[in-house]
């Protein structure tokens, strides 16, 4: 018996590391070759897991062998994958968490029902514990599927808040294990212990322990489930709102050409009448005003896109409004695999990011910005390069400093399955975008 015992512990604890690095896979690239990572991790997890029972766990150690098993799992989780630390490791939390409470919920189950077999029937139950593993291990599966979680989401405050939400209700559910495993006997009020019987003691404690376990994997799955709810809500919001300001942005533009053009023959003839009259100064006077009120063009920008024509033009003129240098090189795809509210988040953000930084800088002859977009292969490289002032450049990247611009920038590379790279030094901030584009390239 104990040698089946430990062929069925092998098998779920083999199972359990093998499902919930399946489910990382989802979320994070492996650091190597999948199956290569899979299977080292198994071995890994198996041969600490196995060594802790035998040193600590027969030994009575119940807390510090649980501490060690789960620990490894998560230490794994972080190490075989890459990715932002926070977001891997609050994941591989809520994996191992989740994982644990449904195990302990089935097995308590398991025993509660095994209380009313015969005696026979009760030795076979100890092979079965071992494989609620990769049991429990499927149900997070089935869950996972249906929350639609996005860790990529979330912000490094609610990674930390959900890796020790979880390492606290993981560490709250071994120790009221370590104390039923050494018959911990509630003391009443009045100095006596309160006796029961051993049949109803028994009884109660599986009870306390399928609650406990049942409260703790609600609040695993449902504490995510409801922040992803929450984060998704609101970059939904802002897209949106960063969508309508763009648009609003070239509507007034597209209004102020309008208003230019129904005036344009009551200009004409003012212009003439000048003409007439010889008025040359007069005449150089109203064509600067005329000058004024219209929108200021530094050259044909022609990307295939007007609704990128019209944004670049306008920061652009955003940028010389600070006295910054702006070139661009822009060769875009005849047709791109994006809509143009997608384009114009991409390029709305990270061109006011740019000019923002640029502009920040004391000595005009060093605020420059470069924009280009040009087909790499099949796909699309988008890239802006701006100058920052040295006090100010950001020491690495993320929404903390960057607000939800970029935020929303990396969910449109995301939406189509694009990378971006982001360099920084002393004196430049590089932002290198590649999307994949399937359809014909033509240069323009």
């Amino acid at each position: 018996m104990t040698f089946l015992t430990t062929i069925t512990s092998s098998i779920g604890l083999c199972l359990q590391a093998g499902i919930t690095f399946w489910l990382q896979a989802h979320f994070f690239s492996h650091r190597f070759n999948r199956r290569l990572a899979v299977l080292s991790g198994m071995i890994l997890y198996l041969t600490v897991s196995m060594a802790a029972s035998y040193t600590l766990a027969r030994q009575g150690w119940y807390l510090l062998y649980s501490i060690l098993r789960q620990g490894s799992l998560i230490l794994l989780l972080i190490l075989y994958f890459q990715g932002r630390l926070w977001h891997r490791a609050s994941l591989a939390a809520i994996l191992c968490a989740s994982s644990e409470f449904a195990d302990n919920a089935l097995v308590e189950m398991l025993s509660l029902v095994c209380m009313f077999l015969p005696a026979k029937w009760q030795t076979f139950s100890v092979l079965f514990i071992d494989l609620f593993y990769p049991v429990a291990t499927l149900f997070l599966w089935y869950a996972f599927r249906h929350m639609h979680l996005r860790p990529d989401i979330f912000t490094r405050q609610i990674c930390q808040l959900l890796f020790y939400t979880m390492c606290g209700l993981m560490l709250l559910t071994d120790i009221v294990y370590h104390g039923i495993t050494h018959g911990i006997i509630m003391i009443s009020h009045t100095g006596q212990p309160e006796v029961f019987n051993p049949y109803t003691s028994e009884l109660l404690t599986y009870t306390e322990c399928i609650i406990l376990s049942l409260l703790s994997l609600s609040m695993a799955l449902c504490l995510p489930a409801a922040l992803n709810k929450i984060m998704y809500k609101t970059l939904s919001e802002q897209i949106q709102r960063t969508q309508i300001a763009h648009y609003q942005t070239l509507l007034e533009e597209h209004q102020r050409q309008v208003s230019l053009r129904h005036d344009l023959k009551n200009h004409l003839l003012v212009l003439e009448g000048l003409t007439q009259q010889g008025e040359l100064e007069k005449i150089s006077e109203y064509l600067k005003a005329m000058c004024q009120e219209t929108y200021k063009t530094t050259g044909n920008i022609h990307t295939g896109s007007l609704t990128a024509d019209a944004l670049i033009d306008i920061k652009e003129q955003a940028a010389l409004s600070k006295d910054i240098s702006f070139t661009w090189e822009i060769s875009l795809p005849k047709h791109l695999s994006m809509e143009d509210f997608d384009l114009c988040i991409l390029l709305g953000n990270l061109l006011d990011n740019s000019i923002q930084a640029a502009g920040g800088i004391p000595d005009e002859k060093e605020r420059r910005i470069f924009l280009q977009a040009k087909p790499v292969k099949r796909n699309l490289l988008i890239e802006i390069e701006n100058t920052v002032a040295k006090e100010s450049a950001p020491p690495h990247f993320g929404t903390e400093h960057y607000g939800t611009g970029l935020q929303n920038v990396k969910h449109i590379i995301e939406k189509y399955n694009g990378v971006m790279d982001i360099s920084s030094d002393t004196s430049r901030f590089c932002v290198s975008i590649l999307l994949p584009v399937y359809d014909t390239m033509q240069t323009i």
